[in-house]
Parts: C-alpha cells; structure tokens; sequence
C-alpha cells in the first residue's frame, strides 16, 4: 500500500484501504507463523509541515502453529498504530518518526511488521493443554528437571565410586 505524499500535502487529509498480500519470496515468516491468510488495512492520513501523521487500523487472519502440540489453527489480529513520517533530513536519526526520501511511502513492510510483532512467540488454543509424560519421553517444569538431575547425578561415572586404587 503506497501513500502518494504529494498528493496528501494538497488535500491535507486522504483515507486509503486496501488487502494486501505479503509476497512469500520478500516476507519471510518465522515460526509460529505458518501464513498470512488475509489482511485489511485502512489508512487516514493527515498532512503535518514536515510531514504526514498515519492512522492505521490493520485486521489480519493468520495461520499460527500451536507451540504445544504443532497443530496449525487460524486467528484474527485486529490493531491499532500511528505512524509519523517525515520529510527533514535532519530527522533523519530520530527513533519516533519514519524518515521519507521521495513522493511516495511503501506501508507494506511496515504492515508487515506490526502483524509478525503482534504475535507471541508461544501461543497455542485455549483448550490446549500443555502434553504430559509419555512412553519415550517425559514432561517436567524447570524446578523438577534440576531436583530431578541434583539427585539422580551422572549414571556413567556411579561405578567409579566403587573402584579402589
């Protein structure tokens, strides 16, 4: 989604909504985001001095993996940002405004990475439970695994107790 900054610094205000499609081959996910099945954006952008101040209102559907059990499922993000771009080269360093060099901004990556950053990096359903030992494995909280390994010690060296010199 562009916005043509020289055609908002004659209007003062324009309003832009879009879908978008993020490219797999220029956006690249990570984990637990499998896809971004769809996405709505709707802009209103208001023109300042030195440059413009973006609203924008983005609702996305994902496909996440569940980090308990790996099962994909599908959720909707629904959120909230402004933006504040700015012409001047000499807010060009300034952390809270996006510096713009031309007529024209691309939102796409910035739309991109509010949606990858609005995810947890754990998340699973609601009805999911975290799984339990099994044959082959077990499950255990942190303070169990170290009680756990304070007692049992290192089974390979156990014989060498009984070896006399």
């Amino acid at each position: 989604m562009k916005i043509t900054l020289s055609e908002l610094a004659l209007k003062k205000k324009l309003s832009y909504q879009d879908n978008i499609s993020f490219d797999k081959d220029k956006y690249h996910l990570l984990k637990p985001i499998l896809d971004i099945l769809s996405c709505t954006v709707e802009v209103e952008a208001h023109h300042l001095n030195d440059g413009a101040s973006l609203k924008l209102k983005i609702d996305s559907e994902l496909l996440l993996e569940s980090s308990y059990t790996l099962k994909p499922f599908r959720k909707k993000y629904h959120l909230s940002e402004n933006l504040e771009l700015t012409y001047r080269q000499e807010d060009k360093d300034n952390c809270d405004l996006i510096y713009v060099k031309g007529t024209t901004y691309d939102l796409d990556q910035d739309i991109f990475d509010l949606i990858t950053n609005s995810v947890p990096p754990s998340i699973h359903l609601d009805e999911e439970k975290l799984p339990s030992s099994g044959k082959g494995y077990n499950v255990f909280t942190e303070e169990e695994y170290f009680k756990q390994k304070a007692e049992s010690g290192n089974n390979a060296f156990d014989k060498l107790k009984d070896f006399d010199l």
